[in-house]
């Protein structure tokens, strides 16, 4: 019979983390928990691994809202059951890792990485609701040295007929309508730069409960590029998004 030697004491629970058990440490510092503790913990996972909460407090604020998910343990949580949930996991796992490898970017940073005289520069923003958000958006954007070509918004919450309420100077605007009957979470928007010419796309434009999207086609010079802002709500069903993206 193995004995059960010690190994540490859980940060969340105070008891003791025995070998053969899983754990998880603080990427930053001695400070370990057992895994199954990690929703109850206030343990954050890092760009490349996890954080404790003094080490969390100190390191850079990432968004990732998959990061609950990946803690879960596969013999313990009834969701691990799921099919689809077993299906989508290391998408979920993979979205995670992208996000917690983001960067973050002061505005002097951004200019020194990004030219100005770029041939064509794009930018894409959750602004979750023009409503609340947009001014405070807009005059970021004053603050900026870029001149984006395009800048596409998502989660604008606005219908096509609102879109002249929220313009940006030097910028056209198009508008897709959002999800009908949905008041947040959904609305897709493209700026274009007034030094292009952009039309609407129709063939390319679509409003369901699984995909959004919306493209305008751009004379670049003697070249024509289409142009566009994709967007699934987290409430639409992958595979369905992804078949109506290829169809």
């Amino acid at each position: 019979m193995t004995p059960s030697i010690k190994r540490e004491i859980c940060d969340c629970c105070n008891k003791n983390v025995l070998i053969g058990q899983g754990y998880l440490e603080c990427q930053n510092c001695p400070k370990i928990i057992h895994k199954l503790c990690f929703k109850n913990s206030k343990f954050s996972q890092g760009g490349s691994g996890h954080l404790c909460t003094n080490c969390f407090s100190i390191s850079v604020m990432i968004y990732n809202p998959f990061k609950e998910l990946i803690g879960l343990d596969k013999e313990s949580d009834d969701k691990f059951y799921s099919e689809d949930f077993l299906e989508s996991f290391d998408c979920i796992n993979q979205a995670s890792t992208i996000l917690e490898n983001c960067k973050s970017y002061k505005l002097k940073s951004i200019h020194e990485k990004v030219p100005n005289n770029s041939d064509f520069s794009t930018m894409f923003y959750n602004i979750d609701g023009n409503l609340s958000n947009f001014d405070s958006f807009s005059a970021e954007m004053s603050m900026q040295k870029l001149t984006y070509s395009a800048i596409a918004l998502a989660e604008t919450n606005v219908n096509q007929n609102k879109g002249d309420l929220y313009k940006l100077s030097n910028y056209s605007h198009f508008y897709n309508d959002k999800i009908p009957n949905k008041t947040k979470g959904t609305g897709v928007c493209l700026y274009i730069h007034c030094s292009f010419n952009a039309t609407i796309n129709d063939k390319l434009i679509s409003t369901t409960k699984n995909l959004e999207s919306l493209f305008v086609t751009v004379n670049k010079g003697t070249e024509k590029v289409n142009v566009g802002v994709v967007y699934r709500s987290p409430n639409g069903d992958s595979k369905e998004f992804l078949n109506e993206l290829t169809h």
